[in-house]
């Protein structure tokens, strides 16, 4: 849900007409992610809407140029959702392995946020859904090699 909501803001809320003004540098975008990671984490229970609200802020004001605020955004979003996360493992006494399981950009990112945190990934598996669903197709029987086909 977190890069559902990301795209919800980013397109459709008043904060997605501010990320198409200025460019913002490398530096500069990697700044505002890790800003993001940063107030999610120092923020309390039920910080995020201030939060969001805060993000329009920073770009009226040019504290950000509009590219990127959608990093600060993303480092907003991604960090509450692992703040949370660790908060309950943590909590429940749960000394569980992180493995991030996706897209090899976004689980970069999450690796990233998880570093800021102070925590690290025991691996990172990258997008397995491709290899998954031909395993489930080759135990179906829905897979043919080209003499199957052949000999039908």
């Amino acid at each position: 849900m977190t890069g559902e909501l990301f795209a919800v803001l980013a397109q459709h809320s008043i904060l997605g007409r501010l990320f198409s003004t200025g460019v913002a540098t490398s530096e500069q975008a990697q700044e505002a992610f890790v800003a993001g990671i940063n107030v999610a984490r120092d923020g309390g229970p039920g910080a995020l809407s201030h939060q969001l609200f805060a993000v329009r802020t920073l770009g009226l004001t040019g504290r950000y140029p509009g590219s990127a605020l959608k990093d600060y955004l993303s480092g907003l979003l991604i960090g509450n959702e692992l703040v949370s996360g660790l908060a309950r493992l943590h909590g429940a006494g749960q000394e569980q392995a992180l493995i991030l399981i996706g897209d090899g950009a976004l689980c970069q990112r999450y690796e990233e946020a998880l570093a800021v945190l102070g925590a690290f990934p025991a691996a990172v598996l990258g997008n397995t859904a491709p290899a998954g669903l031909f395993d489930f197709a080759r135990a179906a029987g829905l897979l043919y090699t080209r003499l199957e086909e052949s000999a039908s």
